[in-house]
């Protein structure tokens, strides 16, 4: 079966450093992906890349067999959405209209929003417990009200293929679970898939079933949760030695004490 987003020799770089060298990466349909390493290793920027928002050096992106490029950028909307971290200032606008941007791609040109778009956006914003709040002017939202309002978005575009920035950032942890729970869900009927950007490993191992690891350009690891998330892989990554805690429900992660 063709994968929902695949790369081929891929090299990436910013500022003419690089990201990785020669990924070959297969996103299959209901997968989930977690995408870890230390700060500033470039995980934005290659998730900006899978989103056709940075220019890669070399090799091909395909999303559901076309080169990414290629398709067009409405009909991209439809299949691939992003969230980032540095989201754009909040137009003077209320939550549901927000949240009625992830209806865009699908509308005419100068057509307004049908009730079947308006029951996305509300469906979405009681999903992430911002029901009753759709009249709220979004400069009086806190930093957790907008991270959820912004995936409400995400769930009203309703694409095959989530990349996220730090998903969970800003939230409670309440939230964190609740959030991450409704993305993994997404993917379950088989159509979906998702890349995370994630700080939390024990996040990544309870709701990814496989990672990516960026040590440096030339050193890679990715693949299933269970073979890639190891002591000595995690303790690589992150230049501090990692132990494994097998707990009644499924492994742990956590930093050795060295004091």
């Amino acid at each position: 079966m063709t994968p929902l987003l695949a790369t081929r020799g891929l090299d990436v770089s910013i500022a003419g450093t690089g990201i990785c060298r020669g990924l070959d990466l297969r996103i299959e349909h209901g997968s989930r992906w977690a995408v870890l390493g230390r700060n500033g290793c470039g995980k934005t920027t290659l998730l900006k890349t899978l989103a056709g928002l940075h220019p890669h050096d070399a090799g091909e992106i395909l999303l559901a067999g076309e080169t990414l490029a290629k398709i067009p950028r409405v009909r991209l909307a439809c299949t691939l959405g992003i969230l980032l971290q540095e989201q754009e200032t909040l137009f003077p606008g209320t939550v549901l209209e927000a949240a009625l941007t992830g209806r865009h791609p699908y509308l005419a040109p100068w057509r307004r929003e049908r009730e079947e778009d308006i029951g996305h956006a509300r469906s979405a914003l009681a999903q992430v417990g911002l029901a009753g709040k759709e009249s709220r002017i979004l400069s009086t939202l806190s930093g957790g009200e907008r991270q959820r309002l912004a995936i409400a978005a995400l769930l009203t575009q309703d694409p095959a293929l989530y990349l996220l920035d730090e998903p969970s950032s800003h939230l409670d942890l309440y939230h964190q679970i609740h959030i991450l729970r409704i993305l993994r869900d997404a993917t379950r009927s088989g159509a979906k898939s998702l890349v995370m950007v994630l700080h939390d490993v024990n996040l990544a191992a309870r709701f990814c079933d496989h990672a990516l690891l960026l040590f440096d350009p030339e050193h890679l690891a990715h693949g299933p949760i269970g073979e890639v998330l190891t002591e000595e892989n995690l303790s690589r990554l992150y230049g501090h030695p990692m132990r494994r805690l097998d707990t009644e429900q499924g492994e742990i992660f956590s930093p050795a004490w060295d004091d």
